[in-house]
């Protein structure tokens, strides 16, 4: 039978990595056992709560492993410098002729890493599982940053597959500093796939790096729900979700609403984040007796999606600069609510002017609020073609079990390969 080793930054601990709720539930049914290293580093400590784990299914197994210190030490750059791999990153590094040096350093930093999990996963593998792992293994790094490599290095130790997914920012190197992830172009050569989230992810990589058979999609999916009755009122009922981070843009949604005329606006938010301050000041200063806005904080999903499922919401916005396919407008459109974004990562994969509005990547205020204008100027029965159009969107492109049911078959006929 197949074992699957997955490797996640938290999961299932904290708040991170939501979409693997699902995803988990599908993987469990086709491979006997399953295995979770679950990294607790510092920097996600604010995030994580070792008390707190969420729900598994009964073949599914977790090590939490311990926090990984970034930077190689001094006594151990020589041993890095042994390796083939980190050389040939290296001399691509040099051929750039730009930013080397920071190149270099996250180069450096991600190969010890690498090493570093690698060894802790080895420690426990072979203290926990050595009895019961034998053929069929698969070695799956959730994220596409460092911990492939890991993944890597374990297959070729125990003769399995190896793979990964890429969403946003472990595979969009324009929005890293100097532009850079290091091994990407080496993890597409030797796993034997990277699955991406989006097209729009696939053809970035593509572009980058050449076509690939390796380079498969693999959309993310959600639950289906019982759909919720939508009550036309007379004022306008908004949702957004996204922590409070610069890339989430939810100053722009502030200074829209405050220029929206002659209506009265309900406005609910879901998210935490460094800008919790700024956001809630702003708020504060241009919708006061102008908006009914309250910020929720950070929930569960299930908590955002039963406030969904409640809140006779007439669309969700979404002006992200940055996004790989937002789960929180699966969720929303799987419920038959219209969404409001801008065109960003796969997010046009989602959203369009048939189940929403399409706003350009940078939009102005004043894109925004004609959206919103347009939206609240159609018929009732134009936006119940809107809700109908959201639902279906999700269940031809989004819907979990289809999407799950796909991305098991991609994974077992890797073996095959």
């Amino acid at each position: 039978m197949n074992k699957l080793i997955i490797i996640t930054r938290g999961f299932p601990f904290g708040r991170g990595e939501a979409f693997l709720e699902n995803e988990i539930i599908f993987l469990s049914k086709h491979f006997e056992d399953i295995y979770i290293f679950s990294q607790i580093s510092k920097s996600y400590s604010q995030y994580f709560s070792l008390d707190e784990q969420r729900k598994l299914p009964n073949n599914v197994k977790v090590f939490k492993l311990n926090s990984i210190n970034k930077t190689a030490k001094a006594n151990q750059i020589f041993k890095l410098f042994k390796s083939p791999i980190l050389i040939k990153e290296i001399v691509k590094i040099l051929y750039t002729r730009k930013s080397i040096q920071e190149k270099m350093r996250s180069a450096f930093d991600y190969y010890f890493l690498s090493i570093s999990l690698y060894d802790q996963i080895i420690k426990k593998i072979d203290f926990n599982l050595s009895n019961s792992l034998k053929e069929n293994l698969f070695f799956y790094s959730y994220w596409n940053f460092f911990e492939p490599l890991t993944a890597y290095f374990l297959g070729r130790k125990f003769n399995g597959i190896s793979f990964s997914r890429a969403h946003r920012a472990d595979l969009y190197s324009n929005f890293q500093k100097n532009k850079y992830l290091p091994f990407s172009g080496f993890f597409i050569e030797n796993l034997d796939a990277v699955f991406t989230v989006s097209n729009d992810g696939n053809f970035f990589l593509e572009n980058k790096y050449g076509k690939s058979e390796k380079l498969q999609v693999s959309r993310l999916g959600t639950l289906r729900h019982k759909k919720p009755e939508f009550v036309f009122t007379k004022y306008l009922n908004i949702i957004s979700v996204g922590a409070l981070y610069e890339i989430k843009r939810i100053d722009l949604i502030i200074k829209t609403l405050e220029n929206i005329k002659n209506k009265k606006i309900v406005w609910h938010h879901f998210g935490d984040g460094p800008q919790k301050e700024t956001i809630t000041e702003l708020a504060g200063n241009l919708l006061k007796n102008k908006v009914n806005y309250t910020f929720h904080g950070f929930k569960k999903n299930n908590e955002i999606l039963n406030f969904m499922q409640q809140g006779n919401f007439d669309f969700l916005i979404n002006t992200s600069s940055s996004e790989g396919i937002p789960v929180s407008i699966m969720e929303a459109m799987s419920l038959g609510i219209p969404v409001i974004a801008t065109d960003v990562g796969g997010t046009g994969e989602i959203v369009n002017n048939k189940n929403g509005h399409l706003l350009p990547s940078n939009p102005t205020t004043v894109q925004i609020s004609d959206a919103i204008n347009l939206f609240c100027s159609l018929s009732e029965q134009e936006k119940k073609s809107k809700r109908d159009s959201a639902y279906n969107t999700w269940d031809e492109k989004f819907n979990a079990q289809k999407n799950y049911g796909v991305f098991v078959n991609q994974i077992l006929e890797l073996k095959k390969t």
